[in-house]
């Protein structure tokens, strides 16, 4: 998880993981809380990667749930194919998850 932290942007992780990665603010928390922490850099440039890629995303069903299985305890709940990022979701789980909020 380490390396993790040092090469790769909590932004590029979640567009590689997709529209399912907001598809609940349990969920979504859960993966915010897996990446390193979010300053407001982070949150600005995520804001700017689901701006720029609301429509359009390669298909990547699985992805997001197999990360999340793979990291975490819980089971991930992906009934859901979305096919634009849950900006509800999102902005509730930044809120969550950011401590100086």
């Amino acid at each position: 998880m380490e390396q993790l932290e040092n090469t790769v942007e909590v932004e590029d992780i979640m567009e590689e993981l997709g529209y399912s990665c907001t598809v609940g603010v349990a969920q979504c928390k859960e993966i915010l809380n897996l990446l390193p922490s979010l300053q407001e850099a982070n949150i600005a440039r995520i804001i700017a990667m689901a701006s720029r890629s609301h429509t359009g995303l390669e298909d990547s069903h699985g992805t997001c749930g197999t990360f999340y299985s793979a990291l975490t305890e819980s089971a991930f709940v992906d009934g859901i194919w979305a096919s634009t990022w849950n900006i509800e979701v999102l902005v509730e789980s930044i809120k969550l998850v950011v401590s100086w909020y």
